[in-house]
């Protein structure tokens, strides 16, 4: 062997060697780029989650805001069939008083009549 041929092996080598160099430069730029698109999917999920977790409590929100809204209404209904109450009680006590007025002064009618009657029969006796 000669220095000629020493000198091709040695150069088949260092080709050899930058050559895996570079397959080993590629796979890494590689493993880089899966790990960056698999971060960017985390992420883009965790986004997502996020976005639903918001939306599933601001439909919660709503829904309360609602049931609030319905109570209140409720609470303003009964709040008035309280006084529709109070005001229909008034209303029979007026009446009942107006009877009793009316009652009293058929009495005193009748009473003035019959006194009326009795001053008159004395007086014709």
């Amino acid at each position: 062997m000669d220095l000629q041929d020493q000198g091709n092996i040695q150069n088949q080598k260092k080709q050899q060697y930058h050559t895996q160099m570079d397959l080993q430069d590629q796979d890494n730029i590689q493993n880089q780029k899966k790990q960056q698109y698999h971060t960017q999917m985390d992420l883009q999920d965790q986004g997502n989650i996020q976005n639903q977790k918001k939306q599933q409590y601001h439909t919660q929100m709503d829904l309360q805001d609602q049931d609030n809204i319905q109570n209140l209404k409720k609470q303003q209904y009964h709040t008035q069939m309280d006084l529709q109450d109070q005001d229909n009680i008034q209303n029979q006590k007026k009446q009942q008083y107006h009877t009793q007025m009316d009652l009293q002064d058929q009495d005193n009618i009748q009473n003035q009549k019959k006194q009326q009657y009795y001053t008159q029969m004395d007086l014709q006796d």
